[in-house]
């Protein structure tokens, strides 16, 4: 379905509804489980031990890693930071431990969902197909991982999805106008906070780069 067409369409409140219902129960089911689990890996002691120290002392200390790498217990910088900082805030002010910072991550893989619905919708999928793509996208078991444990994946991947909605606009040549440079500068600055949440995020850059270099979406 081209773009003119999906813009046309009539509207259809069902498969929105849906996915609402969706999301919720992407929430809702672990939450019931009390974030217990799957049980704690030993990455995520890994993620959460200097988030929680930063959310207790404006620090990122670990010592979890004391004595096998030396000055873990003073600074953490073998990750990028973003997540630790942004979880650390959360488990202050929002939902404390380690549940918290798992209740974290699935708040931002519900976005993440949320975000590739419109993506497809914007380039021309109908809501059905996005529908049951995001179905398929819920049920799958990496994301399940990473959506409902205390990694820093899918804050990558939410900050990547923003930079492809900011460019899916010219992915189809039926679009009525390119993609102006605000767009391609936002879509720039979210890139780069994909790569501070995560090393992952600096291949991105590929899929991100194709349209403006096929379609010539910056004006």
């Amino acid at each position: 379905m081209s773009w003119k067409i999906s813009q046309t369409s009539r509207f259809n409140p069902i498969p929105p509804v849906l996915l609402a219902l969706l999301i919720f129960l992407f929430l809702w089911i672990p939450k019931n489980e009390r974030l217990e689990f799957p049980p704690v890996w030993p990455d995520e002691v890994l993620f959460y031990s200097p988030a929680q120290d930063f959310a207790e002392f404006g620090t990122l200390r670990t010592a979890v890693l004391e004595g096998l790498i030396p000055g873990m217990e003073k600074v953490t910088l073998w990750m990028p930071p973003l997540y630790l900082f942004t979880g650390g805030l959360w488990m202050k002010y929002a939902y404390p431990g380690i549940e918290g910072l798992r209740l974290f991550t699935s708040v931002i893989a519900a976005f993440c969902i949320a975000l590739f619905y419109l993506i497809l919708r914007r380039i021309g999928f109908s809501p059905w197909s996005a529908f049951f793509s995001c179905l398929l996208l819920t049920t799958d078991l990496l994301f399940l991982r990473v959506g409902t444990m205390a990694r820093m994946e899918c804050i990558c991947l939410l900050f990547a999805l923003c930079a492809l909605f900011l460019l899916s606009r010219s992915a189809l040549d039926e679009i009525p106008h390119k993609a102006g440079i605000w767009e391609g500068g936002a879509a720039g600055f979210f890139l780069g906070l994909s790569f501070l949440s995560h090393p992952f995020g600096s291949d991105f850059n590929r899929p991100s780069g194709n349209v403006p270099a096929r379609n010539g979406v910056i004006r």
